[in-house]
């Protein structure tokens, strides 16, 4: 499967406010994260922060099970991180560094915690075309393969929150 899949309706809202609980219920570390930007240009550094979660948390179980329903596969989560991007000047849109997730997961799940700005671009190679841009809404649910370069676009307002999770599909 390269293509990826959505789904706009897969996370209940009890599920998306146990998630968002996740999300604001611990310490969450700054992360230095890189940005493409044009020759020449200064760009003002990005406030980009990252939250660890434990897989095996409820509500990344039950988010694990949806996913592997939805895909017709079963799936186990290796690895489940929140990202959060605030935007800093609304003039500017950046993308972030394209990139293949650390570890190599056979999978790559995004779930967008909240709606806004910053898609989510899968790209051919590391310098490639994009061949996805995934706007974020709060719920939406994307899974795609692991081996895809991938890149998040910087919010032009407000923040752009994610849960990551690493999956691997159990055969």
């Amino acid at each position: 499967m390269l293509e990826p899949l959505i789904w706009d309706n897969l996370v209940p809202e009890t599920l998306q406010q146990q998630i968002l609980f996740s999300a604001t219920s611990g310490e969450w570390q700054w992360s230095p994260h890189l940005l493409i930007q044009q020759p020449g240009e200064i760009l003002p550094p990005i406030l980009y922060f990252t939250r660890l979660l434990s897989t095996k948390e409820n509500s990344i179980a039950e988010l694990t099970d949806r996913i592997s329903q939805a895909a017709g596969r079963r799936f186990l989560c290796v690895n489940s991180k929140f990202n959060l991007q605030i935007a800093m000047a609304p003039h500017q849109i950046v993308l972030g560094k394209p990139h293949k997730d650390s570890g190599n997961p056979e999978w790559v799940c995004i779930y967008y915690v909240n709606g806004g700005n910053g898609d989510t671009r899968l790209l051919q190679s590391e310098e490639g075309n994009i061949t996805h841009s995934i706007e974020p809404r709060r719920g939406r649910v994307v899974l795609f393969s692991g081996s895809l370069w991938h890149s998040a676009g910087r919010p032009t307002h407000g923040h752009r929150c994610i849960l990551n999770l690493h999956m691997a599909e159990q055969r």
